[in-house]
């Protein structure tokens, strides 16, 4: 009978946060169908909260939308959807736009999933490097994990090299002022 009230209490006080078994948030509920290799059912769970402004979700549904997954691909659905979500904060979002803009690749994980996202040939988007390295700057201040903020740092760090000084000048300033515009997200931390 203790056990049974230990795992209880263990199963109550884990779906309380944002686990990857939360049994009471639809976003969550969108990436295990997403790992489970199913983005359609995670499209079901994600675009009526995408609609409703949670970035998380918003970020979700561009990360369908450039993979091809359960939905057409389409680079430039993905990038606003990327866009809105990165205006509130949502770190990834901000990663996903350096990554087209420094026409790079990055690699994305959830808990049974990796995801490559490419964009060496362009993704329909010219090259700029100062805004990549501004979105991916930004990235490394609003992530809520401390690998996605090395990741950020070192890749911010990549961009900056091929930058001058004035435009790194202009662009530090840029971020050291940059508020959300669309106020900012409360981004799901998964444990």
């Amino acid at each position: 009978m203790h056990k049974l009230l230990t795992l209880f209490l263990i199963v109550v006080s884990l779906s309380a946060c944002a686990t990857y078994y939360d049994p009471n948030d639809p976003y969550i509920r969108g990436i295990r169908f997403f790992d489970r290799k199913s983005p359609e059912m995670a499209k079901q769970y994600w675009e009526p909260l995408a609609n409703a402004g949670d970035c998380d979700a918003e970020y979700r549904m561009g990360t369908l939308y450039f993979l091809g997954a359960g939905v057409p691909q389409d680079y430039k659905i993905a990038h606003e959807r990327w866009l809105t979500a990165a205006n509130k904060g949502q770190a990834f979002a901000q990663a996903l736009l350096a990554t087209m803009y420094a026409h790079d690749v990055t690699v994305v994980k959830t808990v049974a999933m990796t995801a490559w996202y490419n964009c060496q040939n362009g993704c329909g988007y010219e090259k700029d490097l100062v805004v990549a390295y501004q979105w991916m700057r930004l990235a490394e201040r609003y992530t809520p994990y401390d690998t996605g903020r090395k990741s950020a740092s070192e890749k911010s760090e990549k961009y900056k090299q091929s930058l001058t000084s004035e435009q790194i000048a202009k662009a530090d300033r840029y971020v050291q002022e940059w508020k959300p515009p669309l106020g900012q997200c409360e981004q799901r931390r998964i444990l």
